[in-house]
């Protein structure tokens, strides 16, 4: 018996095949510091106007603070009813929302220790739950299907949002500065761009109160936070932030050693928790230039071979927060697919940049061509057994071999333990093997009649696959939508 699998149905696979990427980066402490001083934060209230959300922040956040289940797979009703109600109160208040969710893994890789670990410490909280432990603040643990059911929501509510190639936070401060509109989102790193009309901290955007069709919630503005350190010129304080953010100790870059003694909390004005973050942003604030402040850091180093690097890394951390017109207005206003790619995307094929863009693919296909490498989501479950993402491995083993028929294996993605003949590719797959986050390598597959299918012409075939699974003679058929 055959089975014919149009191409709408591999968007249908791959959608299925979703994995998790709403890791929140940034500053660590940066957010509570500032939320601990009443200078930095404005009270207004919110209406008429146009709003960039991050959405991958939103969703996790009003998951969480709604208190929804996480220990039996997720209160999927409850949360639908909760995103209706709260895009019903930006429509009462006259605001338009544009949401935009985060793609694929950074391609540079230089995140992925961070990422490892948080993985890592998901696991265990997991283990927690399903002992019937507390559910930790911040938790960063959610239902597996939360962003794919967030999605469909959004398209039933007709409400604009795009799936980016690559992390999103770049783009959602591009999109906003192009747009003189506010930013809502808890990532701290909205703290260190310079945004025109400032940032919403979810926290405290009460959207359940609105009052005379508007919405009480704060505001965060460059301009405020460069008055608290002595009038500080905003221009430096601007591009001093990115050295800053490097300096405090976020995603891009690993602290700096300093010599001796040499503590950042000598200089600040406060104690306790946030007398670092605080001690760095006095310290900046001395120098007329940021020339002046990395050549100051550089000297602070313990050895001077560091130097070069440092230098190197400082200087990419403030390339990271330079803001340019971005990629997305003219998918919002025109629907046209995203055109300006980093050269490690540019693999992926015109057709699949729209579907991806549109939400109707997984950011896996993103991950698969451009890393080989797939982390996989994990979720409340009994840890004594497997992961539950191990039984779908055959089907993503026909996914990824759709995918990277014809390409080569990465050099820095070789399996140790297997021989990779050519024409032979393999993924990397970061999953859960028992408590401890483990690597996968899993050989990139096509059925034995799919051999000749190719990447860049695989949207135009009818194709006729069936799905063995060798395991207890079970086969996966798939039909057509």
């Amino acid at each position: 018996m055959s089975y014919k699998l149009m191409f709408s149905s591999f968007f249908f696979l791959a959608v299925l095949l979703t994995t998790s990427k709403t890791d929140i980066m940034g500053v660590r402490g940066l957010k509570s510091y500032i939320e601990g001083n009443s200078l930095f934060l404005k009270d207004c209230y919110f209406k008429g106007s146009k709003i960039i959300i991050d959405g991958c922040n939103l969703f996790n956040s009003l998951y969480h603070k709604s208190k929804l289940d996480l220990k039996h797979g997720g209160d999927y009703y409850a949360f639908e009813i909760l995103i209706k109600d709260f895009f019903k109160a930006l429509k009462n208040c006259n605001i338009k929302p544009y949401v935009i969710l985060d793609g694929g893994s950074d391609h540079t890789d230089k995140k992925l220790e961070t990422l490892k670990q948080r993985a890592q410490d998901r696991i265990q909280i997991g283990k927690d739950l399903s002992l019937g432990g507390q559910i930790p603040a911040n938790s960063a643990i959610k239902p597996v299907l939360l962003k794919i059911v967030f999605k469909q929501i959004l398209i039933h509510l007709k409400i604009p949002f795009v799936h980016c190639m690559e992390e999103a936070d770049w783009e959602i401060a591009a999109l906003a500065n192009q747009w003189n509109c506010p930013v809502l989102s808890d990532d701290s790193d909205f703290f260190i761009f310079d945004l025109k009309a400032g940032v919403l901290p979810i926290k405290h955007f009460k959207w359940k109160k609105g009052l005379q069709k508007s919405i009480p919630t704060k505001i965060f503005f460059v301009s405020d936070f460069c008055e608290c350190f002595n009038n500080m010129n905003k221009q430096l304080l601007v591009t001093s932030l990115p050295l800053f953010a490097a300096l405090a100790g976020n995603d891009y870059v690993n602290k700096v050693t300093v010599r001796g003694s040499f503590s950042w909390e000598q200089f600040s004005s406060c104690s306790g928790y946030h007398a670092r973050l605080d001690g760095i942003l006095h310290w900046l604030s001395g120098f007329p230039n940021t020339k002046k402040a990395i050549g100051a850091v550089l000297g602070l180093l313990g050895d001077q071979n560091d130097r070069g690097p440092v230098r190197k890394a400082l200087t990419a951390c403030q390339n990271e927060y330079q803001l340019t017109k971005g990629n997305l207005a003219q998918f919002f206003l025109n629907g046209v697919a995203p055109g300006r790619l980093p050269m490690e995307l540019q693999v992926l094929p015109g057709w699949i940049r729209m579907p991806l863009s549109e939400g109707k693919m997984s950011s896996v296909v993103i991950d698969a061509l451009v890393l080989q490498r797939v982390r996989l989501s994990s979720q409340v479950e009994n840890f004594d057994l497997p992961s539950s993402n191990a039984i779908s491995r055959p089907i993503r083993q026909v996914l990824y071999g759709l995918l990277l028929s014809g390409q080569k294996q990465r050099d820095d993605r070789k399996p140790s333990v297997a021989r990779v003949d050519p024409g032979e590719c393999y993924v990397e797959e970061y999953d859960r093997e028992g408590l401890s986050l483990s690597s996968f390598w899993v050989k990139a597959a096509c059925p034995a009649n799919g051999k000749n299918l190719h990447l860049d012409t695989l949207n135009e075939v009818q194709y006729t696959i069936i799905i063995h699974f060798s395991f207890e003679r079970f086969i996966w058929l798939i039909n057509p939508r």
